[in-house]
């Protein structure tokens, strides 16, 4: 937890118990049972999201509306699980050589993609959050239709790189809307929250 001009200002966990105890472990002053609370109070720049999945948009809508950076460790670690035990993830459901290697081939691949994925979740969440939605069907249409159908037809298919190129071309249409959610959440953020 220690890091160079980095500070742990508050902690927050539904349980208060269990807030105080982390808070006394890692030296931190407060400690809460409420974001909302903890928003108004404590003084800091970024929100560390370290809930179960279903927690994770309600936090990050408050905290995005508070103004703070809001930071997601889950998917970063799954993916890091998920490299480094590939292969004994891939043995649980097949021992064919030929799917193995197909598979080990794919995790990068994968790991990129939900990367992606994650980052296009979150700021459309947030996005969704605030009730401004009409744009969301644009984004999508222009991220998912107009850029990553015609790339994956043309990485997947035209290039030759197959599995490999569509699993790019369907990123990069996640990349974009990731991209275009953020915009759009940053241009009403200013109109609202100024």
């Amino acid at each position: 937890l220690k890091s160079k001009g980095v500070t742990l200002a508050a902690i927050c966990d539904i349980d208060i118990n269990r807030a105080k105890k982390a808070a006394e472990k890692y030296g931190v002053e407060k400690y809460y049972d409420s974001v909302d609370k903890m928003l108004a109070e404590a003084d800091i720049d970024a929100v560390d999201v370290c809930t179960w999945n279903a927690a994770h948009v309600p936090v990050c809508i408050t905290s995005a509306k508070a103004g703070k950076h809001i930071l997601l460790i889950i998917a970063l670690c799954s993916s890091i699980v998920m490299y480094l035990c590939s292969e004994i993830l891939i043995n649980i459901f097949t021992t064919d050589a030929v799917v193995i290697q197909i598979g080990m081939s794919l995790i990068p691949l994968l790991l990129f993609y939900q990367f992606a994925d994650a980052m296009q979740i979150c700021f459309a969440n947030i996005l969704r959050g605030t009730g401004h939605v009409m744009s969301m069907m644009r984004i999508a249409i222009i991220s998912y239709v107009i850029i990553g159908l015609p790339a994956a037809y043309v990485m997947g298919f035209t290039l030759g790189w197959g599995v490999k190129g569509i699993f790019l071309a369907i990123s990069l249409g996640l990349f974009t809307a990731a991209g275009l959610f953020f915009w759009e959440y940053h241009k009403f953020g200013k109109a609202h929250f100024s």
